[in-house]
């Protein structure tokens, strides 16, 4: 029974390589304690910073009941939580597992949270429609891509459509949903007093962080100027992430388009004049 209590962790530095051919595996590091696996985590997520690449790279899991568990991904130059751990009620009901989980979200910190949903009759709609459209086009199908979208319809409705249609894992859908957002189940997700953010698309840093009630950011270019800077003020009930999103509104930036960064070296960095 007190093998069941012990918790350990692991990291992989890049995941993808377990999945691409003729691709030498990243090894599976293995940690008794969670703040050694979350700097190891840092040290190769500071590399794995394009957006674009929506690969998994590195991974932080947690070991427990003889069983591994991926819980960070480093996706898209973010932290994302990932919940396959869900599937298994033991664990998703076991104390240990989930305070050793709050404690990694709120220190790596993870801005997002990996969300796995099954694609509405909407999008199973949209999906067999642009399947259908290329076909059509591609085959130069007679008397339908004269008139394409009212051929669609009836065709749709009476099912005749069926090999257009996506798969059962096609209609796996994964969204990533900020952090702040997600109504979770587990653990109290305590937002971080200071964050901050690099925006790629405005060579734009953020710091933010909480004073009293209140929250403070600064905005700087790449080469350490300060650009702006203010304090936000909620309705009492606001927490840093409703602060950053209402920032991001204003900058019109969106929450998929950051990359989330370790504040305290962002400041010594800025501090230093810019040196690496």
């Amino acid at each position: 029974m007190e093998q069941n209590k012990i918790v350990t962790y692991y990291v992989i530095k890049d995941l993808a390589t377990w999945t691409t051919r003729g691709c030498k595996q990243s090894v599976c590091e293995r940690y008794e304690h969670a703040e050694e696996a979350m700097q190891q985590l840092r040290d190769y997520a500071q590399w794995q910073t394009v957006i674009e690449d929506k690969r998994i790279r590195a991974t932080l899991g947690i070991r427990i009941k003889g069983l591994d568990f991926d819980v960070v991904y480093r996706i898209g130059g973010k932290n994302a939580l990932s919940l396959e751990f869900h599937l298994s009620s033991s664990v998703n009901e076991n104390q240990n597992f989930l305070v050793a989980l709050q404690n990694i979200c709120q220190q790596l910190p993870v801005s997002h949270v990996r969300i796995h949903r099954q694609m509405t009759e909407e999008e199973k709609k949209e999906w067999t429609r642009e399947r259908f459209t290329k076909w059509v086009l591609l085959n130069n199908v007679h008397g339908i891509i004269q008139d394409l979208e009212k051929k669609f319809e009836p065709l749709y409705e009476q099912q005749k459509l069926e090999r257009f249609l996506p798969t059962r894992q096609q209609q796996d859908v994964v969204e990533h949903m900020p952090l702040g957002a997600w109504d979770n189940p587990y653990f109290e997700a305590l937002p971080p007093e200071h964050f901050a953010l690099f925006v790629p698309s405005q060579s734009l840093y953020v710091c933010m962080q909480t004073s009293e009630m209140e929250f403070d950011y600064t905005l700087y270019d790449s080469q350490e100027h300060i650009l702006d800077g203010g304090r936000l003020t909620g309705n009492g009930a606001w927490t840093i992430w409703d602060a950053m999103n209402d920032l991001f509104e204003e900058l019109e930036v969106d929450w998929k388009d950051i990359i989330v960064l370790d504040h305290d070296k962002v400041k010594d960095w800025i501090e230093s004049g810019g040196e690496k």
